[in-house]
């Protein structure tokens, strides 16, 4: 190695802890220094390995880590949550399904490390011959870089496997950096958590049971007191009939709609659940029997009724194909199963998820669990278009462009109200017995209007209602968690 080339390598590695400084949430101090550093080398002699461009690997790992920073950044924004490990299964899907991800990051950040992964690229192939870092010889040369890199990984994670976390992503975040928590949480990811068995009531008689999880339901009425009153009607007065209703406590904010979907269907408590706290669905795939976590469609499939996931969105989304077979679904019915006609804006609306549930509830001689996950009010908010007149009618004061996405969150809203009346109509006039349990999975993200409104109230909102007991005594809301939802829906069929 040359002089110069120990000196870039010095100045990367004083480049790249400064970079840290970009990265939300703030860190009190520098963090994990030595975790920071071994990943970076680790990285530069990877991409050396591999290419034997000494200073193209060394713009490489800074890129690496800008486009960590950027995704992490974008996900503190509208998620609250630091980028953790478990994150990196997603990146997937975000080619799959880019409309649900890449929006997020925003047109600066995104062009900025495009510009800057493509400029090291082309710097590399047009200026930059090949090095003789370690040995004349390429091979050799490549090999000594990737052996060396091997090495240092696994030194990374032998020191990360012994530093204590709390699970919280943004005080781990803080405390150690970025790239060493994502170093951590992945050397300890494989901790499978001892969970406290969940078993569900025996219930003495069969009624249907209907639980919708409303994509990103809550009462935005509390969010700004212009928004009309009469935006959710027919919940307002289903509240009035309800067995139980309230906030709910749900452990997202603004996505993360597999953890309340897990914590309803297995009735455990997000915190309980370890590394699996992060993307429940994947890291529990062939342990939910084993695990003890439990599952609220096994427990009624014994007792005979016949379990359906209705979700108007390919299955493969979250591995939900591989895990739901576990949890005891015996069909899942997901997007090619609606039309392109069924959509409101980009998504199928809660209008057909709503006929369906009801065309599986007429058509059906045995008992049925059906288990709904909406999907019309799914961000990104901003690329759906809407008039200022439309936006106006759903306050009870003018407003401007800014509330745009507010209003477009409130159309969607309005819809699921009207599923909401549509559903509940239907039962009171053909079944009555039946129960139903209605929750938001999150609230929507849009933190534009949260930081305008200093709203920080992360709850959604609940109902379990049944025809045969909407006549009886009106009860005091409840503020309940998403994993007792279950055990609610089961007592009101008592």
């Amino acid at each position: 190695m040359t002089f110069t080339q120990l000196f870039f390598l010095m100045i990367t590695a004083l480049c790249s802890v400064n970079l840290e400084r970009l990265r939300k949430p703030a860190s009190p101090g520098p963090g994990a220094m030595t975790l920071h550093l071994l990943i970076m080398l680790s990285l530069f002699l990877t991409a050396y390995g591999l290419t034997r461009r000494f200073y193209f690997s060394l713009l490489s790992a800074v890129c690496i880590q800008l486009i960590v920073i950027i995704v992490n950044n974008a996900k503190v924004r509208f998620l609250r949550e630091a980028l953790v490990f478990a994150d990196f299964a997603l990146y997937s899907q975000a080619i799959r399904f880019p409309r649900l991800y890449l929006p997020f990051l925003g047109a600066g950040p995104a062009i900025g490390g495009t510009v800057a992964i493509l400029g090291s690229i082309t710097l590399a192939t047009l200026y930059e011959a090949p090095s003789a870092l370690f040995a004349r010889s390429a091979w050799l040369d490549s090999l000594a870089a990737v052996l060396i890199a091997a090495l240092l990984i696994a030194l990374m994670i032998k020191l990360a496997a012994r530093r204590p976390v709390t699970l919280d992503a943004n005080r781990d975040t803080a405390q150690y950096g970025l790239l060493p928590t994502l170093a951590i949480y992945a050397s300890q990811a494989s901790q499978t958590p001892l969970l406290e068995p969940r078993s569900f009531a025996l219930l003495p008689s069969r009624p249907n049971l209907i639980a919708i999880q409303s994509e990103s339901f809550f009462d935005a009425r509390r969010l700004d007191p212009s928004i009309r009153r009469d935006l959710l009607q027919h919940f307002d007065r289903l509240c009035t009939q309800a067995q139980a209703f309230g906030r709910l406590q749900v452990p997202a904010w603004g996505a993360y709609t597999m953890r309340s979907e897990f914590a309803f269907l297995t009735g455990q408590a997000n915190s309980a659940l370890g590394f699996g706290r992060f993307d429940p669905l994947r890291y529990f795939q062939g342990k939910v029997e084993s695990s003890g976590a439990g599952s609220l469609a096994a427990s009624l499939k014994q007792q005979g009724y016949r379990c359906i996931c209705i979700h108007p969105y390919p299955v493969e989304f979250f591995a939900r194909h591989r895990i739901y077979p576990e949890l005891g679904f015996d069909e899942f019915i997901d997007i090619r199963s609606f039309s392109a006609t069924d959509r409101t804006g980009p998504y199928t609306s809660d209008a057909a998820v709503c006929e369906r549930i009801i065309s599986e509830l007429s058509g059906s001689t045995q008992p049925l669990f059906i288990f709904a996950i909406t999907m019309e009010n799914h961000g990104p908010l901003h690329l759906e278009a809407i008039t200022a007149d439309e936006r106006n009618a759903f306050f009870s004061q003018p407003t401007t462009a800014a509330d745009n996405n507010l209003a477009i969150y409130l159309r969607h809203l309005n819809n699921a109200d009207q599923m909401l009346n549509r559903l509940t109509g239907y039962l009171t006039d053909e079944d009555p017995a039946a129960v139903l349990a209605w929750y938001g999975d999150h609230v929507p993200g849009m933190p534009d209007i949260y930081q305008t409104r200093n709203y920080e109230d992360p709850c959604t909102d609940y109902l379990i209602w049944s025809a045969n007991s909407a006549n009886q005594n009106p009860c005091q809301p409840i503020e309940s968690t998403v994993e007792t939802l279950a055990g609610r829906l089961l007592d009101a069929t008592q």
